[in-house]
């Protein structure tokens, strides 16, 4: 084989192979560029923060810190905080939000003759109110928590266990919208490594000038 056919093999062979090494080198870099953003994505999707993210000691205003099985640890908005007007997650009796002690149970005696103001025959019962789940969320900004009537009062929620009711809905939805953003994320890279893969055939004449050049030195 002639030394110029040989040089000519060695190009052909740098440039088929360099797409592929650099659709393989976008592709790994794409990936842990992306897994910041995965992270954040799972954490807004439960209405967190990641508190590896946020300075030490820095703690964000209405939050809990919610701890996961892997180790990370989230401050979730806490509705009884960030809304203390509205309804907060907690027990509510099955036969309404009163108990019957709350309720004077003796019938209301009339006046021989008199009739009642109002006629209370065809009034309706009160429907309990069900409960809002702890790990339920409003939809918009914040979670619900288990009740505790101090947080109301300016009060601070301790940190959720491992294994608390709470901490079950928010790590399953956060694993949830994780893989979810990580298939998103995943398929957006193959797409962008492949349209750099053109990239890689001028790629490829250059490692192969450096490679002749090289050898030239070497071996003159």
């Amino acid at each position: 084989m002639s030394t110029f056919r040989k040089a000519a093999r060695e190009a052909v062979i740098f440039m088929l192979l360099s797409p592929v090494v650099a659709v393989l080198v976008s592709f790994v870099f794409l990936e842990k560029r992306s897994i910041a953003s995965i992270k954040a994505e799972a954490a807004q999707s439960v209405f967190a923060i990641d508190a590896a993210q946020e300075p030490a000691g820095f703690r964000p205003v209405n939050s809990v810190l919610v701890p996961l099985t892997n180790g990370v640890q989230l401050y979730v908005t806490d509705c009884s905080q960030a809304h203390p007007n509205d309804i907060s997650a907690g027990p509510v009796p099955k036969t309404g939000r009163y108990s019957p002690s709350d309720i004077d149970a003796a019938p209301a005696q009339h006046a021989p003759g008199a009739k009642p103001l109002f006629d209370m025959s065809k009034a309706q019962p009160i429907q309990a109110v069900p409960p809002i789940p702890p790990g339920a969320t409003n939809g918009s900004d914040c979670v619900y928590f288990d009740e505790e009537p101090w947080v109301h009062y300016g009060g601070h929620r301790d940190p959720v266990h491992l294994g608390s009711p709470v901490q079950v809905v928010i790590e399953k939805d956060y694993w949830r919208a994780y893989a979810k953003a990580k298939g998103q994320h995943r398929t957006e890279n193959m797409m962008t490594a492949a349209v750099l893969s053109p990239w890689g055939f001028p790629s490829g004449i250059v490692v192969w000038l450096f490679y002749r050049l090289v050898r030239f030195a070497v071996k003159g």
